[in-house]
Protein backbone atom coordinates (compact mmCIF):
# COMPACT_ATOMS: atom_id res chain seq x y z
CA UNK A 1 0.00 0.00 0.00
CA UNK A 2 1.09 3.59 -0.59
CA UNK A 3 0.15 6.50 1.69
CA UNK A 4 0.06 10.20 0.78
CA UNK A 5 0.04 13.19 3.08
CA UNK A 6 -3.35 14.87 2.94
CA UNK A 7 -3.25 17.69 0.41
CA UNK A 8 -5.66 19.82 -1.58
CA UNK A 9 -3.56 19.02 -4.66
CA UNK A 10 -3.86 15.20 -4.37
CA UNK A 11 -7.05 13.18 -4.69
CA UNK A 12 -7.70 10.97 -1.67
CA UNK A 13 -8.48 7.29 -2.22
CA UNK A 14 -10.07 5.37 0.65
CA UNK A 15 -7.94 2.56 2.05
CA UNK A 16 -9.37 -0.89 1.34
CA UNK A 17 -8.07 -3.67 3.56
CA UNK A 18 -9.42 -6.36 1.23
CA UNK A 19 -7.50 -5.13 -1.81
CA UNK A 20 -4.23 -6.94 -2.51
CA UNK A 21 -2.24 -6.32 -5.68
CA UNK A 22 0.80 -7.85 -7.32
CA UNK A 23 4.31 -6.45 -7.04
CA UNK A 24 4.18 -5.30 -10.69
CA UNK A 25 0.98 -3.32 -10.12
CA UNK A 26 2.42 -1.84 -6.92
CA UNK A 27 5.56 -0.73 -8.80
CA UNK A 28 3.40 0.91 -11.43
CA UNK A 29 1.41 2.83 -8.82
CA UNK A 30 4.57 3.96 -7.05
CA UNK A 31 5.99 5.26 -10.36
CA UNK A 32 2.78 7.22 -11.01
CA UNK A 33 2.90 8.64 -7.47
CA UNK A 34 6.52 9.76 -7.89
CA UNK A 35 5.70 11.44 -11.20
CA UNK A 36 2.75 13.26 -9.61
CA UNK A 37 4.92 14.33 -6.66
CA UNK A 38 7.54 15.74 -9.05
CA UNK A 39 4.88 17.56 -11.05
CA UNK A 40 3.32 19.13 -7.96
CA UNK A 41 6.51 19.58 -5.94
CA UNK A 42 6.32 23.37 -5.69
CA UNK A 43 2.63 23.40 -4.75
CA UNK A 44 3.25 20.74 -2.11
CA UNK A 45 6.28 22.61 -0.81
CA UNK A 46 4.36 25.86 -0.45
CA UNK A 47 1.54 23.99 1.27
CA UNK A 48 3.94 22.29 3.69
CA UNK A 49 5.89 25.45 4.52
CA UNK A 50 3.00 27.79 4.94
CA UNK A 51 2.74 29.49 8.33
CA UNK A 52 -0.49 28.90 10.23
CA UNK A 53 -2.51 31.81 11.54
CA UNK A 54 -1.49 31.48 15.19
CA UNK A 55 2.23 31.30 14.38
CA UNK A 56 1.93 34.28 12.03
CA UNK A 57 0.21 36.39 14.69
CA UNK A 58 2.92 35.57 17.23
CA UNK A 59 5.63 36.41 14.69
CA UNK A 60 4.05 39.77 13.83
CA UNK A 61 3.64 40.66 17.51
CA UNK A 62 7.28 39.94 18.39
CA UNK A 63 8.54 41.60 15.21
CA UNK A 64 6.66 44.82 16.05
CA UNK A 65 8.05 44.73 19.58
CA UNK A 66 11.65 44.26 18.40
CA UNK A 67 11.39 46.93 15.71
CA UNK A 68 10.10 49.38 18.35
CA UNK A 69 13.19 48.63 20.48
CA UNK A 70 15.46 49.37 17.50
CA UNK A 71 13.75 52.70 16.80
CA UNK A 72 13.45 53.81 20.44
CA UNK A 73 17.14 53.46 21.40
CA UNK A 74 19.75 55.67 19.81
CA UNK A 75 22.44 52.97 20.00
CA UNK A 76 20.21 50.55 18.06
CA UNK A 77 19.13 52.89 15.25
CA UNK A 78 22.04 51.70 13.10
CA UNK A 79 20.42 48.24 12.84
CA UNK A 80 17.03 49.43 11.54
CA UNK A 81 17.89 49.28 7.83
CA UNK A 82 19.37 45.78 8.10
CA UNK A 83 16.37 44.54 10.11
CA UNK A 84 13.88 45.92 7.59
CA UNK A 85 15.83 44.42 4.70
CA UNK A 86 15.83 41.04 6.46
CA UNK A 87 12.06 41.13 7.02
CA UNK A 88 11.46 42.13 3.38
CA UNK A 89 13.62 39.24 2.18
CA UNK A 90 11.67 36.86 4.41
CA UNK A 91 8.28 38.01 3.12
CA UNK A 92 9.28 37.85 -0.56
CA UNK A 93 11.28 34.62 -0.61
CA UNK A 94 10.07 31.82 -2.87
CA UNK A 95 11.65 28.64 -4.27
CA UNK A 96 13.64 29.01 -7.49
CA UNK A 97 11.89 28.20 -10.74
CA UNK A 98 12.98 25.23 -12.89
CA UNK A 99 15.23 24.07 -10.07
CA UNK A 100 16.63 20.60 -9.63
CA UNK A 101 15.87 18.51 -6.60
CA UNK A 102 19.28 19.28 -5.06
CA UNK A 103 18.77 23.02 -5.58
CA UNK A 104 15.34 22.87 -3.93
CA UNK A 105 16.76 20.97 -0.97
CA UNK A 106 19.54 23.53 -0.63
CA UNK A 107 17.00 26.34 -0.76
CA UNK A 108 14.93 24.61 1.93
CA UNK A 109 18.01 24.43 4.11
CA UNK A 110 19.00 28.09 3.68
CA UNK A 111 15.57 29.76 3.57
CA UNK A 112 14.55 32.26 6.21
CA UNK A 113 12.05 31.19 8.86
CA UNK A 114 10.22 33.26 11.49
CA UNK A 115 12.55 31.91 14.17
CA UNK A 116 15.67 32.86 12.18
CA UNK A 117 14.41 36.38 11.52
CA UNK A 118 13.49 37.01 15.16
CA UNK A 119 16.79 35.53 16.35
CA UNK A 120 18.84 37.92 14.19
CA UNK A 121 16.89 41.00 15.27
CA UNK A 122 17.00 39.91 18.91
CA UNK A 123 20.78 39.61 18.62
CA UNK A 124 20.94 43.25 17.50
CA UNK A 125 19.18 44.22 20.73
CA UNK A 126 21.03 41.99 23.20
CA UNK A 127 24.48 42.80 21.85
CA UNK A 128 24.17 46.59 22.19
CA UNK A 129 26.33 46.76 25.37
CA UNK A 130 28.81 44.00 24.54
CA UNK A 131 32.38 45.18 24.94
CA UNK A 132 34.91 43.02 23.02
CA UNK A 133 37.82 41.90 25.18
CA UNK A 134 41.09 40.47 23.94
CA UNK A 135 40.84 37.23 25.84
CA UNK A 136 41.04 33.52 25.03
CA UNK A 137 39.62 30.87 27.36
CA UNK A 138 39.75 27.07 27.51
CA UNK A 139 36.12 25.98 27.88
CA UNK A 140 34.42 22.61 28.40
CA UNK A 141 32.02 21.45 25.70
CA UNK A 142 29.70 18.48 25.39
CA UNK A 143 32.38 16.54 23.49
CA UNK A 144 35.62 17.78 25.11
CA UNK A 145 37.52 21.09 25.33
CA UNK A 146 38.00 24.01 22.96
CA UNK A 147 39.58 27.47 22.88
CA UNK A 148 37.04 30.30 22.81
CA UNK A 149 37.95 33.80 21.63
CA UNK A 150 36.13 36.86 22.93
CA UNK A 151 37.39 39.16 20.17
CA UNK A 152 38.03 38.62 16.44
CA UNK A 153 41.22 37.02 15.08
CA UNK A 154 42.72 35.98 18.42
CA UNK A 155 43.05 32.34 17.36
CA UNK A 156 44.25 32.85 13.78
CA UNK A 157 47.74 31.55 14.61
CA UNK A 158 46.57 28.65 16.80
CA UNK A 159 46.24 25.45 14.69
CA UNK A 160 44.92 23.19 17.49
CA UNK A 161 41.69 24.74 18.79
CA UNK A 162 39.62 21.77 20.03
CA UNK A 163 39.94 18.16 21.25
CA UNK A 164 37.45 15.47 22.18
CA UNK A 165 37.48 13.92 25.64
CA UNK A 166 37.89 10.43 24.12
CA UNK A 167 41.06 11.42 22.25
CA UNK A 168 42.44 13.10 25.36
CA UNK A 169 41.77 10.06 27.57
CA UNK A 170 43.35 7.71 25.02
CA UNK A 171 46.29 10.14 24.57
CA UNK A 172 45.67 10.47 20.85
CA UNK A 173 45.82 14.25 21.02
CA UNK A 174 46.85 17.08 23.33
CA UNK A 175 44.87 19.68 25.20
CA UNK A 176 44.39 22.90 23.17
CA UNK A 177 46.68 25.69 24.36
CA UNK A 178 46.46 29.47 23.78
CA UNK A 179 49.38 31.08 21.97
CA UNK A 180 50.30 33.06 25.10
CA UNK A 181 48.72 31.43 28.19
CA UNK A 182 47.68 33.79 30.95
CA UNK A 183 47.39 33.01 34.65
CA UNK A 184 43.66 32.46 34.16
CA UNK A 185 44.39 30.09 31.27
CA UNK A 186 46.77 28.08 33.48
CA UNK A 187 44.01 27.60 36.08
CA UNK A 188 41.68 26.39 33.33
CA UNK A 189 44.35 24.03 32.00
CA UNK A 190 45.01 22.53 35.44
CA UNK A 191 41.29 21.94 35.98
CA UNK A 192 40.99 20.28 32.56
CA UNK A 193 44.01 18.05 33.19
CA UNK A 194 42.54 16.99 36.54
CA UNK A 195 39.30 15.95 34.82
CA UNK A 196 41.21 14.08 32.11
CA UNK A 197 43.25 12.16 34.71
CA UNK A 198 40.05 11.12 36.49
CA UNK A 199 38.43 10.01 33.24
CA UNK A 200 41.60 8.10 32.33
CA UNK A 201 41.57 6.22 35.66
CA UNK A 202 37.92 5.29 35.12
CA UNK A 203 38.67 4.09 31.60
CA UNK A 204 41.64 1.99 32.71
CA UNK A 205 39.52 0.39 35.43
CA UNK A 206 36.75 -0.47 33.00
CA UNK A 207 39.20 -1.68 30.34
CA UNK A 208 40.92 -4.24 32.55
CA UNK A 209 40.77 -7.87 31.47
CA UNK A 210 38.99 -10.29 33.79
CA UNK A 211 42.16 -12.24 34.76
CA UNK A 212 43.81 -8.98 35.81
CA UNK A 213 41.03 -8.06 38.24
CA UNK A 214 41.54 -8.66 41.95
CA UNK A 215 38.87 -10.22 44.09
CA UNK A 216 37.11 -8.02 46.59
CA UNK A 217 36.77 -10.11 49.75
CA UNK A 218 33.88 -8.02 51.07
CA UNK A 219 31.95 -8.29 47.82
CA UNK A 220 32.66 -12.00 47.53
CA UNK A 221 31.42 -12.63 51.06
CA UNK A 222 28.24 -10.70 50.31
CA UNK A 223 27.53 -12.54 47.03
CA UNK A 224 28.11 -15.93 48.65
CA UNK A 225 25.34 -15.16 51.13
CA UNK A 226 22.95 -13.06 49.08
CA UNK A 227 19.36 -14.04 48.34
CA UNK A 228 17.00 -12.82 45.61
CA UNK A 229 13.26 -12.52 46.27
CA UNK A 230 10.94 -12.43 43.25
CA UNK A 231 7.54 -10.75 43.01
CA UNK A 232 5.81 -13.85 44.38
CA UNK A 233 7.92 -13.80 47.52
CA UNK A 234 9.98 -16.85 46.56
CA UNK A 235 13.59 -16.77 47.68
CA UNK A 236 16.52 -18.00 45.61
CA UNK A 237 19.70 -18.37 47.63
CA UNK A 238 22.82 -18.59 45.54
CA UNK A 239 25.24 -19.35 48.35
CA UNK A 240 27.07 -22.65 48.01
CA UNK A 241 26.06 -25.28 50.53
CA UNK A 242 26.91 -28.90 51.28
CA UNK A 243 24.08 -30.31 49.15
CA UNK A 244 25.37 -28.47 46.07
CA UNK A 245 28.82 -29.91 46.65
CA UNK A 246 27.30 -33.40 46.60
CA UNK A 247 27.27 -33.33 42.80
CA UNK A 248 30.33 -35.60 43.01
CA UNK A 249 31.56 -34.14 39.75
CA UNK A 250 35.21 -33.81 38.89
CA UNK A 251 37.39 -32.36 36.16
CA UNK A 252 38.97 -35.81 35.77
CA UNK A 253 35.61 -37.56 35.19
CA UNK A 254 34.17 -38.14 31.75
CA UNK A 255 31.25 -36.02 30.57
CA UNK A 256 28.94 -39.06 30.83
CA UNK A 257 29.92 -39.74 34.44
CA UNK A 258 29.51 -36.09 35.48
CA UNK A 259 26.14 -35.93 33.73
CA UNK A 260 24.92 -38.97 35.69
CA UNK A 261 26.13 -37.42 38.96
CA UNK A 262 24.20 -34.21 38.29
CA UNK A 263 21.07 -36.15 37.25
CA UNK A 264 21.21 -38.19 40.47
CA UNK A 265 21.50 -34.98 42.48
CA UNK A 266 18.52 -33.38 40.68
CA UNK A 267 16.27 -36.39 41.24
CA UNK A 268 17.19 -36.38 44.91
CA UNK A 269 15.96 -32.81 45.50
CA UNK A 270 12.57 -31.78 46.84
CA UNK A 271 10.25 -29.63 44.70
CA UNK A 272 10.12 -25.92 45.54
CA UNK A 273 6.38 -25.98 44.72
CA UNK A 274 3.82 -28.16 42.92
CA UNK A 275 3.82 -28.09 39.09
CA UNK A 276 1.81 -25.25 37.47
CA UNK A 277 1.60 -23.37 40.77
CA UNK A 278 4.38 -20.83 40.19
CA UNK A 279 7.17 -19.95 37.79
CA UNK A 280 10.89 -20.03 38.50
CA UNK A 281 13.83 -20.34 36.13
CA UNK A 282 15.60 -23.66 36.62
CA UNK A 283 18.71 -25.12 35.03
CA UNK A 284 17.65 -28.48 36.41
CA UNK A 285 14.48 -28.40 34.28
CA UNK A 286 16.54 -27.83 31.12
CA UNK A 287 18.82 -30.66 32.20
CA UNK A 288 15.81 -32.99 32.48
CA UNK A 289 14.51 -31.77 29.11
CA UNK A 290 17.76 -32.82 27.45
CA UNK A 291 17.42 -36.30 28.94
CA UNK A 292 13.82 -36.54 27.66
CA UNK A 293 15.01 -35.61 24.14
CA UNK A 294 17.59 -38.41 24.26
CA UNK A 295 15.07 -41.02 25.39
CA UNK A 296 12.42 -40.07 22.80
CA UNK A 297 14.83 -39.64 19.86
CA UNK A 298 16.99 -42.63 20.87
CA UNK A 299 20.11 -40.59 20.09
CA UNK A 300 22.38 -38.23 21.98
CA UNK A 301 21.20 -34.72 22.80
CA UNK A 302 24.12 -33.14 20.95
CA UNK A 303 23.50 -35.18 17.78
CA UNK A 304 19.77 -34.46 17.82
CA UNK A 305 20.31 -30.69 18.12
CA UNK A 306 22.89 -30.70 15.32
CA UNK A 307 20.76 -32.72 12.89
CA UNK A 308 17.41 -31.03 13.57
CA UNK A 309 18.31 -27.41 14.38
CA UNK A 310 21.88 -26.41 13.60
CA UNK A 311 22.32 -27.96 10.13
CA UNK A 312 18.87 -27.00 8.73
CA UNK A 313 19.44 -23.44 9.93
CA UNK A 314 22.94 -23.24 8.42
CA UNK A 315 24.53 -22.60 11.83
CA UNK A 316 27.97 -23.94 10.93
CA UNK A 317 29.79 -22.05 13.70
CA UNK A 318 27.61 -23.36 16.52
CA UNK A 319 28.24 -26.51 18.49
CA UNK A 320 29.04 -28.19 21.79
CA UNK A 321 32.79 -28.51 21.34
CA UNK A 322 34.93 -26.63 23.84
CA UNK A 323 37.15 -23.74 22.88
CA UNK A 324 40.02 -21.95 24.59
CA UNK A 325 38.45 -18.58 23.74
CA UNK A 326 35.42 -18.93 25.99
CA UNK A 327 34.84 -19.62 29.67
CA UNK A 328 32.02 -22.18 29.79
CA UNK A 329 30.89 -24.70 32.36
CA UNK A 330 32.99 -23.27 35.24
CA UNK A 331 32.13 -23.49 38.92
CA UNK A 332 33.71 -21.96 42.01
CA UNK A 333 35.05 -24.68 44.38
CA UNK A 334 36.29 -22.44 47.21
CA UNK A 335 40.00 -22.73 46.48
CA UNK A 336 40.40 -19.46 44.53
CA UNK A 337 40.60 -21.48 41.33
CA UNK A 338 38.19 -22.17 38.50
CA UNK A 339 37.86 -25.78 37.41
CA UNK A 340 36.18 -27.08 34.25
CA UNK A 341 33.65 -29.86 34.77
CA UNK A 342 32.98 -31.81 31.54
CA UNK A 343 29.34 -32.73 30.94
CA UNK A 344 27.90 -30.55 33.70
CA UNK A 345 26.40 -28.02 31.28
CA UNK A 346 24.62 -30.57 29.05
CA UNK A 347 21.26 -29.17 27.84
CA UNK A 348 21.21 -26.38 30.44
CA UNK A 349 24.18 -24.54 28.90
CA UNK A 350 27.47 -25.18 27.02
CA UNK A 351 26.11 -24.48 23.52
CA UNK A 352 28.63 -22.16 21.83
CA UNK A 353 27.55 -19.79 19.06
CA UNK A 354 28.12 -16.34 17.58
CA UNK A 355 25.96 -13.43 16.41
CA UNK A 356 25.66 -14.40 12.69
CA UNK A 357 24.50 -17.91 13.63
CA UNK A 358 21.99 -16.57 16.14
CA UNK A 359 20.58 -14.36 13.38
CA UNK A 360 20.20 -17.45 11.17
CA UNK A 361 18.28 -19.18 13.95
CA UNK A 362 16.04 -16.13 14.33
CA UNK A 363 15.27 -16.08 10.59
CA UNK A 364 14.63 -19.82 10.64
CA UNK A 365 12.11 -19.52 13.47
CA UNK A 366 10.34 -16.64 11.72
CA UNK A 367 10.15 -18.69 8.51
CA UNK A 368 8.63 -21.67 10.32
CA UNK A 369 6.01 -19.46 11.99
CA UNK A 370 5.00 -17.93 8.67
CA UNK A 371 4.66 -21.37 7.06
CA UNK A 372 2.39 -22.49 9.90
CA UNK A 373 0.11 -19.44 9.53
CA UNK A 374 -2.98 -19.96 7.39
CA UNK A 375 -3.21 -17.38 4.59
CA UNK A 376 -6.03 -19.15 2.75
CA UNK A 377 -8.54 -16.44 3.70
CA UNK A 378 -6.48 -13.82 1.83
CA UNK A 379 -6.82 -14.10 -1.92
CA UNK A 380 -3.92 -13.22 -4.27
CA UNK A 381 -1.65 -12.64 -1.30
CA UNK A 382 2.06 -13.20 -1.97
CA UNK A 383 3.88 -14.67 1.02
Amino acid sequence: MVFFRKSIHIGVQTYNAEEFITAEELGKRISEARAMKHRLRFDLMRETNRIDKEELELFEYRLAKYMYELKAHAKLNKHIDRAEALVTKFRNQKPPENATREQVEQWEKNKLTPKKVLAVIRRYITSQNTVPRKEVALVKTSYGFKLKQYAPRLLDKVPHKAASINDLVLERTELPMPEVPTEKNMRQIRAAEKLIRRKRREYEMQDRQFPEMEEDDRLKEYLDRCAFINKDGDTNTYAYNESQLEYKVSAENSAKKNKKAVMDWILDQELNFEPDEKYMYSNSAYFLLGDIIEQVSETSYEKYIKENILKPSGMMNTGFEGTDKLAVGYQDIYDNAWTLYPGVGYSATSLISNVPDLLKLRLRLCCVKRQQYDFSHRKNRQV
